[in-house]
């Protein structure tokens, strides 16, 4: 990697009295405002120079008024799908939504009735459950497994689940958050096989499919559910990709058209619109201009990742890291230093002064887990490793 382009990705910006949510509102979310965020998952980079140039140039116009849907967006969104991923996704299977929980959100009240079963695989986001609970469907687990630090799927007990509980929908994490596994085609052929046969609706949520890591390619529900479209949709975004999360803009691919149908509805009925005059733009522009920078990104990210692993080899050897294959979310293993969470939560926030995600918050099998975001300078997590370190007396 040339020097320029080390320079940008370690160039470190002030972003405390931006409203930020990981910088500015620990001391709500955490209970403590002076600590160095690993939480939130949004990166500490600047966005690409074409968009950040695109919401400039929108801005200087100074009127900001309704704005309609532009079709070149989503014309956009196809074109970037089928260079990276090789998918095929024709313009009228996209809605739009203000992000992937909304569409679980709207896909659960579309598709299913209060006290229906939903399926999540835990340790997993924290909005799958809540969304499920908050909506009043009965919420069934199919926790993942790490075997030698690598997350797999335990499709048998999936399937038992299946038979016995009769979900009507099951919410799928790929690339996963937290555990940072990219499930190869056969896991997701399997899994989608389950889901056709057993007639439960999938909900893909694909939104870190763009941050993978060198050799590894990325398998979308979009790519194995065959013929039978009913039975999947999957959700994708420019936020996390090209680090514009706060714009508010995500992408539902429902190939099944009495299913758009019926999520159109729910909007609808909740009159939820979602373009703006500056998210959709600077979607497009992502899509159609920034894949050299995120290009760029890919490798910082993985040496990241390298050196976060090389320091707990090291330095911390009772810490496992979780092997990941992409994202900037590391799923690391207290469970030798505290196997209580609390106690490890109060160890990261008044001993080391450091806010990562408490592993908690992704299902009790997170217990003595954290997830460690790793999307800044590499100084600055060195930093945040070092003061974990510090505070454990080593």
């Amino acid at each position: 990697m040339s020097e320029a382009k080390l320079q940008q990705w370690d160039n470190i910006i002030e972003r405390r009295h931006s409203h930020a949510i990981k910088w500015d509102a620990m001391e709500n979310f955490i209970g403590k405002a002076d600590l160095k965020p690993f939480w939130v998952a949004d990166m500490d980079f600047k966005s690409p120079i074409e968009v950040i140039e695109a919401l400039e140039n929108r801005a200087e116009h100074g009127v900001f008024g309704y704005t309609y849907e532009d079709p070149e967006a989503i014309e956009a969104f196809s074109a970037w799908a089928a260079r990276r991923h090789q998918l095929k996704i024709s313009s009228d299977w996209v809605m739009r939504s203000p992000g992937v929980v909304t569409g679980i959100g709207l896909a659960i009240q579309a598709f299913t009735k209060p006290g229906d079963a939903v399926v999540i695989q835990p340790p997993v986001y924290a909005p799958f459950s809540e969304m499920t609970l908050a909506n009043e469907r009965r919420l069934i687990l199919n926790p993942i497994e790490i075997v030698e630090d690598y997350a797999q799927m335990n499709l048998v007990h999936l399937e038992q689940l299946f038979k016995e509980e009769k979900p009507k929908m099951m919410i799928f994490c790929n690339p996963h958050n937290p555990l940072g596994r990219v499930w190869d085609q056969e896991t997701v052929q399997k899994l989608v096989a389950l889901c056709i046969a057993y007639e439960v609706f999938l909900f893909s949520d694909e939104i870190h499919s763009d941050l993978l890591f060198k050799n590894i390619n990325f398998h979308s529900a979009m790519s194995v559910f065959g013929g039978d479209s009913q039975w999947v949709m999957s959700a994708m975004a420019p936020s996390k990709t090209f680090n514009i999360a706060g714009l508010s803009y995500s992408l539902l691919i429902i190939p099944d058209e009495e299913r758009r149908k019926r999520l159109k509805k729910v909007m609808d009925q909740l009159h939820l619109s979602v373009v703006n005059c500056f998210n959709e733009g600077a979607a497009k522009v992502a899509y159609s201009k920034g894949e050299p920078w995120l290009d760029s990104l890919m490798p910082y990210l993985e040496e990241n990742y390298r050196c976060l692993c090389e320091f707990v080899v090291q330095k911390m050897p009772e810490v496992r890291v979780c092997k990941m294959e992409g994202t900037y979310l590391a799923w690391l293993d207290f469970r030798a230093w505290y196997e209580n969470g609390h106690a490890l939560k109060q160890f990261m926030i008044h001993e080391a002064g450091v806010a990562l995600s408490d592993g908690r918050a992704f299902g009790v099998q997170g217990k003595g887990f954290a997830r460690f975001n790793f999307g800044c300078p590499r100084a600055v997590m060195l930093d945040g490793l070092e003061s974990i370190l510090a505070a454990r007396g080593n």
